[in-house]
């Protein structure tokens, strides 16, 4: 099968909660804006993806309220909903892989909802790499991936150091050496903390998608204020 699923990994923006090492700079008030805005740039990401998608919540709680923003940003069509299980990242990742290869969609794309920079092309890249390779990982600034494609499941997950600057390695070294051959590329910037602001705003500066114009204005005002 040549089709590949895009499967988008989110949480529910929450007040308090979201983007806490960026809330240490701005207040919890403007980092769950800055929430918001992300996850409505990657709901978008889906919206455009030319092939079947899924969006998978961390929480079970949080899927009536994320078909109800889908339906909201997008006008009633319909998402694909399938919230993440328990465990850790790695263990949830796997989980959903699991679930989507046995609904016949052994080509998946993960992608966050972190990495505003990504563009249809960057996705339909990752996707077309693995026409040859068993894994396509998009390697972020901070030493994360801001995208993650296999077509013939993962290596072991669990273990690997997720939410660390060791993870993009760690996960590419885990591929090759449980034998799967790998396609890496740049996969820019996600927006983690307060100085990842000032790049991400001047990179998106001639990004002309509404979401991610709406996103870089948050920014910029975010930078005016500091």
């Amino acid at each position: 099968m040549r089709e590949t699923l895009l499967i988008l990994f989110c949480k529910r923006p929450r007040l308090g909660y979201s983007k806490q090492r960026l809330a240490e700079a701005i207040g919890s008030a403007r980092a769950y804006a800055i929430a918001e805005a992300l996850l409505a740039c990657a709901l978008d990401d889906v919206r455009m993806w030319d092939g079947p998608f899924m969006v998978s919540p961390s929480s079970a709680d949080d899927t009536e309220w994320f078909r109800q923003t889908w339906s909201n940003l997008f006008g009633g069509a319909h998402a694909h909903l399938v919230p993440q299980g328990t465990g850790n990242l790695g263990e949830r990742l796997a989980d959903i892989s699991q679930h989507a290869a046995s609904t016949g969609f052994a080509r998946q794309l993960f992608i966050g909802s972190d990495a505003p920079l990504l563009t249809p092309s960057d996705m339909q890249t990752s996707a077309h790499a693995l026409d040859d390779a068993d894994v396509s990982l998009a390697h972020s600034s901070d030493g994360g991936v801001t995208m993650m494609g296999c077509r013939r499941g993962w290596p072991e997950l669990a273990a690997l150091p997720w939410s660390t600057e060791r993870l993009g390695r760690a996960l590419a070294d885990a591929c090759t050496a449980s034998g799967r051959t790998l396609f890496e590329c740049d996969g820019g910037r996600d927006l983690d903390t307060a100085g990842d602001m000032a790049p991400l705003a001047g990179a998106l500066a001639a990004d002309t998608r509404p979401e991610r114009v709406a996103l870089r204005a948050l920014l910029r005002a975010e930078l005016d204020a500091l």
